[in-house]
């Protein structure tokens, strides 16, 4: 998606609390990374988090990964 439209953002909203999904998205080029289990205004966090340049993941996925990781991240 992202090779034909670059500027679209993308918000992977899942039931799958895995890290290897998550990294996996991320490599892939998503933009986020959302448990369906948070909630309402967690996911409009989340929404607001991505088209505003930055990336989302939940916070039980980002959790697992080390530090250098969650430097990378703009927001959670």
């Amino acid at each position: 998606i992202k090779q034909v439209h670059s500027g679209i953002k993308i918000l992977v909203v899942t039931i799958h609390d895995n890290l290897n999904y998550a990294q996996y998205a991320l490599d892939a080029g998503v933009n986020g990374y959302f448990l369906k289990d948070e909630g309402k205004r967690a996911f409009l966090s989340a929404i607001s988090c991505v088209m505003n340049g930055g990336r989302y993941i939940s916070p039980s996925i980002s959790k697992d990964w080390d530090a250098s990781e969650q430097a990378q991240r703009v927001c959670a």
